[in-house]
């Protein structure tokens, strides 16, 4: 084997881990901008109105742990 060749073999590795890495650098780009035009178009339905009203909505859902009793009872106290 000649010296030119056990070079090449050894720059092979190399080659092989930067296309990957270049691979994966274009993905997360692709992923960055597409969830940034998801943040955009989730923001842009906040500003038309109905969205925010739905996300209230879940939250009291989920956020309200009083049950009817008490929130009857904090409604005639205040």
């Amino acid at each position: 084997m000649t010296e030119s060749e056990k070079i090449a073999q050894r720059a092979k590795p190399i080659q092989k881990k930067e296309a990957d890495l270049k691979h994966r650098r274009e993905m997360n780009r692709e992923k960055a901008k597409v969830r940034t035009e998801e943040e955009w178009q989730e923001r842009g339905d906040y500003a038309n109105g109905w969205k925010a009203a739905e996300k209230d909505r879940q939250s009291n859902l989920v956020d309200d742990l009083r049950g009817d009793y008490e929130r009857r009872t904090v409604k005639s106290w205040g």
